[in-house]
């Protein structure tokens, strides 16, 4: 039986993830690389994932790899062609990241610009 001893954590409490979320949107908002309109694309599409039901952690960790997404493409989120994120791809795929890694690289660029292309 719990008694007044016992500390309750919702597994956000532990993980820290709103602090996270927060200091990602610090570290996208401080970098300068990245033009307004993009960021602020990335804004939307965080604040549209957290309206899904979701881990709490995901919002912080799109916030990060679409900052480091849009700092290796050489043209605006919108500006992009489909030869531009084939060579974004290429791009990770030759980084010397873990599997799961590069494999999230991929499918958030997919569900990014679905997103951004269809709104869906």
């Amino acid at each position: 039986m719990p008694t007044e001893n016992y500390v309750y954590y919702s597994m956000s409490d532990i993980h820290k993830f709103d602090k996270k979320l927060k200091f990602a949107l610090k570290t996208l908002e401080r970098e300068s690389r990245i033009p307004g309109g993009d960021k602020k694309l990335i804004l939307e599409y965080v604040r549209k994932l957290e309206s899904k039901n979701l881990n709490a952690g995901r919002p912080a960790k799109y916030v990060y790899y679409l900052k480091n997404i849009r700092l290796r493409l050489r043209v605006n989120f919108k500006e992009a062609t489909g030869e531009d994120i084939e060579e974004l791809i290429r791009g990770l795929n030759a980084e010397n990241y873990a599997a799961w890694t590069k494999a999230d690289y991929r499918g958030i660029v997919k569900r990014f610009y679905r997103w951004l292309r269809t709104g869906a």
